[in-house]
């Protein structure tokens, strides 16, 4: 696991192998929850999601990473992240 003084580490390791995966730094000031719903580890997409939560009831900022392996044709990457989150359309 990496540390930077001053940031929380939010990942999605793959089960299995020594190496792989996403991470976020997010700075320690944040308040946040991950969004385990959202996230995805397969052959096609690697993603992990936090909701950051605003203050004064604001709306909440939902930050992700994905990650596209390179063998994998970009249609089919798009694909896999509308199966994630049907309500995502990408162009």
């Amino acid at each position: 696991m990496y540390s930077i003084p001053g940031y929380h580490f939010i990942s999605k390791l793959r089960p299995v192998g020594p190496r792989g995966g996403v991470g976020i730094f997010l700075c320690d000031t944040y308040e946040y929850k991950k969004r385990c719903d959202l996230e995805s580890m397969n052959s096609v997409l690697e993603s992990v999601f936090v909701e950051i939560v605003q203050p004064n009831n604001e709306k909440n900022v939902i930050l992700g990473c994905l990650y596209k392996p390179p063998n994998v044709q970009t249609e089919t990457f798009n694909d896999e992240i509308k199966q994630v989150h049907p309500k995502n359309v990408l162009s």
